[in-house]
């Protein structure tokens, strides 16, 4: 326990201005532009920013963080600029999977249900299976939801006639030409 004490005064003592060579200046700003546009590149570019903005900040002082713990040294090297850069891919990973929500509980409940009718693939997913995934939700909400999904052609609504009751089957956008093609018996709604 006394040399983590020994190493956090060592560290704390440290003075003067950190220094980023031109490499770590080079490897940061290729991965500041390549973020950047992936970050404008979302659907809701004006929320992305601020996390854009955090995060490219973040980057140098994880930089720092990481060259401080491995030297006792303010001089960063490439080395501690990617690990940096391979920490930052991970929040930016997390965020950029947040962002289609828009950061909201409903945007949230929206994704979840997308995810599961794409998950099922070409054959799509019926109304039933879908009913029973998400039974602890309200009817109404649910309704509302995939509702919402199929108006803004997220999602394609087939109905299917069976012995019984028309089934109805839920296709994600990309699959619905395939799935048109396997089911032609299938009624596009």
């Amino acid at each position: 326990m006394q040399n983590w004490f020994d190493l956090l005064r060592e560290i704390n003592s440290l003075q003067g201005s950190v220094k980023l060579s031109k490499d770590v200046q080079a490897e940061y700003e290729d991965w500041y532009l390549k973020a950047h546009h992936r970050f404008m590149s979302q659907a809701n570019p004006a929320l992305a920013k601020p996390f854009f903005n955090r995060l490219r900040n973040q980057v140098l002082k994880l930089a720092v963080i990481h060259e401080v713990a491995q030297s006792r040294s303010l001089n960063v090297t490439v080395d501690s600029m990617r690990k940096a850069i391979a920490t930052a891919a991970k929040v930016e990973e997390t965020i950029l999977g947040l962002l289609p929500t828009g950061m909201t509980r409903e945007g949230a409940e929206l994704l979840k249900i997308e995810q599961l009718i794409k998950q099922a693939g070409v054959e799509g997913l019926s109304l039933t299976t879908l009913t029973r995934t998400l039974q602890s939700t309200p009817t109404t909400e649910r309704k509302q939801r995939v509702l919402t999904l199929c108006d803004g052609g997220v999602v394609v609504r087939f109905t299917r006639k069976t012995g019984g009751r028309n089934a109805v089957i839920y296709v994600y956008k990309d699959y619905a030409e395939e799935h048109k093609k396997n089911h032609p018996n299938d009624v596009e709604q």
